[in-house]
């Protein structure tokens, strides 16, 4: 077991949680490249060293035949630079794109009280600010695969010509690469604490964005200002520590650079004075030493951006360990005669109850009603019915089978959902009437339109049922979306619908609507209706009246109103 997780850790902290092999095996080949590279730059300085030795020595004709040969690696030496070099970029923005993709599929699959314990700022610094950073760290990370081969074999061949020159010129090397590790190191939580700053910074816009009405109607403008600005102040405080440390490294990258480039002229004239080297060691060895530097260069910056990535790599990964919804499971029973069945149903929050003891149930084709005053339980009940949170107690059937045990792709199939707020994307008004839509005929559609009163709407658009929404359909009244809703909601076919609160806040034509809509439905499906509305609920077979997360009184419209409690909402609200 421990092995297991020795493995895991080390492909965690060099590639993103999710890559895949494909990609690992490009990255790797993308490094190859980089040290063949390498082999045709040796190749070139060993031309150069030869050729200078032979002019030296006065012998034109073999000088003429290098010529050909250093123009043919040249070539091949810019094609594969340039090669690597795109493979690098193209790699990095690939596998971050798969990563991107795969992260929000997985963040879709989870359970929603698993979801809700993360704010949306944070999501979103996840899947999109971190990934960024990873795809900074991926297109270093080819190079840095490739630099300790590089080096090792660049200095084997400098070994080859002089190993008194070769000590000379990496004397310098393991002093400054220490201090860097050891100056960089702080770069790790630094990061981390960063990018909780970060995220604090995007909830807050979210924040603005989505409440910008209530900010302006009650003047929150300075309120949001001061909490905006003081979040940003943690990100700038905390970026100028990163950069600082990075400052302060900064020299040791120079002194790699140019204490070589002194010393090897004079020692490499030291040697040829002696007799023990040729003066073609001097170009050679000035160029090799570049394969020297540069890669660790190279390492040095990928430890950097490494300890900077981490902490968005950590957080990823973190989402990536969450267990996703269960799938498999019994398939519902569609043709059953009880379609819900709760009994002795305990529900919490956050060990807050919110339903206790909760015993009901629904036929087939019948209208069910669930009032209540807010936070009494009733969207809960829809949520458990939605197989939305299972970690309930008691029992809770839907179309005959256990929630806990259901297949909830297929489950989800048979069940038509319509909030207060409706989920509109930012397409025209046909696809959001289609997208959770299997199959349709084109006469399906003018049915599911007339029946919501959706043609009064489209035919006063210019574009009609092109026109593109923006987003949460805010170009349209809260009237219009709520009939888009409802339409898609006839169009999904489903054999259980569910209204949460569909009416709310909307006019009196718009109820009048959807309340038609409801009359010509309850003959072929069965419809739970969660609603405060006294009035719309009269409609339903059964009315089901929920306090302090409790069922207090259940029956008919006439046979509730003898009850004080539901009387004395009904004559509130008349």
């Amino acid at each position: 077991m421990k092995k297991e997780k020795k493995i895991h850790r080390r492909k965690r902290l060099m590639f993103p949680p999710a890559v895949s092999a494909r990609e690992v095996a490009g990255l790797f080949l993308t490094a190859m490249i980089f040290v063949l590279v390498t082999v045709v730059e040796i190749a070139i300085t060993y031309i150069i060293k030869t050729t200078i030795d032979v002019n030296n020595s006065k012998n034109i004709y073999k000088f003429l035949d290098f010529i050909p040969v250093v123009i043919g690696l040249a070539i091949v030496y810019g094609l594969g630079k340039f090669l690597a070099a795109k493979r690098s970029v193209h790699f990095s923005a690939k596998i971050v794109k798969n990563e991107k993709v795969r992260l929000s599929e997985h963040i879709q699959k989870l359970p929603l009280n698993t979801v809700k314990k993360y704010n949306a700022g944070e999501l979103y610094t996840t899947i999109h600010e971190n990934m960024l950073s990873v795809e900074e760290y991926i297109k270093l990370l080819p190079g840095a695969i490739a630099s300790p081969v590089i080096i090792l074999m660049t200095m084997a061949v400098m070994f080859w010509y002089s190993w008194k020159l070769t000590l000379v010129c990496i004397i310098s090397i393991p002093v400054p690469t220490l201090l860097f590790g050891i100056i960089n190191k702080p770069i790790e939580k630094k990061a981390a604490d960063n990018q909780d700053n970060i995220g604090g910074v995007n909830y807050l816009l979210k924040c603005t964005i989505e409440g910008l009405d209530i900010i302006k109607t009650y003047h929150l403008f300075d309120m949001f200002s001061s909490k905006f600005h003081k979040q940003l102040i943690k990100v700038k405080d905390k970026s100028l520590e990163i950069e600082k440390i990075k400052t302060k490294a900064s020299p040791l990258n120079f002194f790699l650079r140019i204490f070589p480039q002194c010393v090897i002229p004079l020692y490499c004239a030291y040697l040829a004075m002696r007799g023990e080297g040729t003066i073609g060691l001097l170009p050679a060895f000035s160029l090799l030493i570049v394969n020297i530097f540069v890669p660790i260069e190279t390492l040095l910056r990928f430890s950097t951006k490494y300890r900077e990535t981490l902490s968005p790599m950590q957080k990823v990964e973190e989402l990536y360990s969450l267990e996703e919804e269960r799938t498999g499971g019994i398939l519902p029973l569609i043709d059953s005669d009880s379609v819900v069945d709760f009994s002795n149903v305990y529900f919490a929050y956050s060990d807050v109850n919110v339903l206790e003891g909760i015993t009901f149930s629904v036929k087939k084709n019948q209208l069910i009603a669930i009032v209540g005053e807010s936070g009494s339980g009733k969207s809960s009940i829809i949520k458990l019915i939605s197989g939305l949170y299972e970690d309930y107690k008691g029992s809770v059937k839907v179309f005959n089978r256990e929630v806990c045990e259901s297949d909830l792709s297929e489950l989800r199939k048979q069940i038509a959902v319509m909030t207060q707020t409706a989920f509109l994307l930012p397409e025209s008004i046909e696809k959001n009437l289609l997208y959770s839509v299997e199959s349709y005929e084109e006469e399906e559609i003018a049915k599911a339109m007339t029946m919501a009163n959706l043609n009064e709407v489209i035919n006063k658009l210019p574009d009609g049922s092109k026109t593109i929404l923006t987003e949460r359909g805010m170009n349209l009244s809260k009237g219009q979306r709520q009939r888009i809703a409802m339409a898609r909601v006839i169009l999904r076919k489903a054999p259980l619908i569910i209204l949460d609160e569909a009416t709310s806040g909307l006019d009196p034509l718009s109820v009048e609507t959807i309340l038609n809509s409801l009359n010509v439905l309850k003959q072929n499906h069965t419809i739970v209706m969660v609603t405060h509305d006294i009035q719309l609920a009269s409609n339903a077979d059964e009315i089901i009246l929920v306090h302090n997360h409790r069922i207090v009184q259940g029956g008919s419209h006439e046979e509730l109103m003898k009850n004080s409690m539901y009387q004395s909402m009904y004559m509130i609200q008349n």
